[in-house]
């Protein structure tokens, strides 16, 4: 299940589900940010590409986008974990004896928080009224990509959040000096937090040097970290051995791939 879900209507969908995945996805996993405009919008691609269904929806573009940000990171570490499951090794640098280290951990076992009461929606007091807000969104991401300076950013994510009262109704006033104050943009965004899901971004590990316990990130959009030259080298290696086009390779899952080679291996060694 989604850790967040979406209101359809008056129905609420947490249930999702990938298509089979193949080659052919990972290859276009590692060349979509070639060609995205920003990453929303790659998240976007993938997504639309490699799931089969939301809720009881079919999938789109325009419902990927309407994806809480926490619902969308938790899809993409899912499709990261089926393409490489089990232990990762990351490098991470000691905030105390400054020496690099690697470290160890299995993506798929991390801790999910899920969505708190009253979500997708939080209420805040903003003055002696109680005004609601939603999550944050895809749509929301890509709107914010066309804005670069990191005040005006929050105002219109704040804009676009409200729900009730509509921003219409509002007094230009009211929403200069006090719906965009930074104390009310700050209670809001604590409170979206609090209700919202999210996945495990931050783990503490020891170094190995000092023993010194550190924090360290984990990147929630790791999955664009894949690299499609290891990719093509396999489909190389069985389309040298074997005559096969790419096409046929690509459209072989993971785990078959990498038992031809294994096979093209084990012969080699005859």
């Amino acid at each position: 299940m989604l850790p967040g879900g979406f209101l359809e209507g008056a129905t609420f969908h947490r249930s999702y589900a990938f298509s089979p995945l193949n080659g052919g996805h990972e290859l276009m996993i590692a060349e979509v940010p070639e060609t995205s405009a920003h990453l929303p919008d790659a998240v976007a691609t993938i997504l639309a590409r490699t799931l089969s269904s939301l809720g009881d929806l079919p999938v789109t573009r325009e419902q990927v986008n309407r994806l809480s940000v926490c619902d969308l990171q938790f899809l993409l570490r899912v499709l990261e974990v089926s393409f490489q499951p089990g232990s990762k090794w990351y490098t991470a640098r000691c905030s105390s004896c400054e020496k690099r280290f690697d470290y160890e951990i299995d993506l798929g076992v991390l801790p999910v928080k899920n969505r708190g009461e009253g979500y997708p929606f939080a209420m805040v007091d903003v003055r002696t009224d109680k005004f609601c807000f939603r999550a944050i969104t895809g749509e929301d991401q890509i709107a914010l990509t066309q804005v670069k300076d990191e005040t005006r950013a929050r105002e219109l994510l704040i804009k676009r959040c409200l729900v009730n009262p509509s921003l219409q109704t509002l007094e230009d006033d009211f929403i200069q000096t006090v719906l965009l104050s930074n104390a009310v943009i700050n209670r809001v965004e604590a409170t979206i937090d609090k209700v919202s899901p999210a996945i495990t971004t931050t783990i503490e590990t020891p170094c190995p040097h000092c023993h010194a316990s550190m924090e360290t990130h984990l990147d929630p959009y790791g999955i664009f970290d894949r690299n499609k030259d290891s990719l093509l080298a396999e489909v190389h290696k069985i389309a040298w051995h074997y005559h096969w086009s790419e096409h046929e390779i690509l459209t072989m899952g993971q785990s078959r791939r990498h038992h031809y080679i294994d096979l093209i291996d084990r012969e080699r060694l005859r």
